[in-house]
């Protein structure tokens, strides 16, 4: 039903904010920041519940810029949406 299938796309997000996560503690980069959130956090991501939306293209051009090839900040957006805060 409805429920499964949004516990799956739920757990879908969190296993890509997952592996997301130690991709980037294997970087030497470091980070600066973390966002942690619900919906307004994974749509920086381009996604909404794990996947891609092109309603979030501008959100992820945005994002890619300012926090994941940026000079000055490298940050990370884990959120989830449906997550409350």
């Amino acid at each position: 039903g409805p429920n499964k299938d949004l516990l799956q796309l739920w757990e879908g997000a969190k296993e890509r904010n997952k592996q997301m996560a130690l991709d980037t503690v294997d970087n030497e980069r470091g980070l600066d920041m973390v966002l942690i959130g619900d919906s307004l956090v994974e749509h920086w991501l381009g996604t909404d519940l794990g996947r891609h939306s092109t309603k979030w293209n501008e959100n992820l051009e945005l994002y890619n810029q300012l926090f994941r090839n940026s000079s000055l900040l490298n940050g990370l957006a884990l959120g989830i949406g449906g997550d409350t805060t």
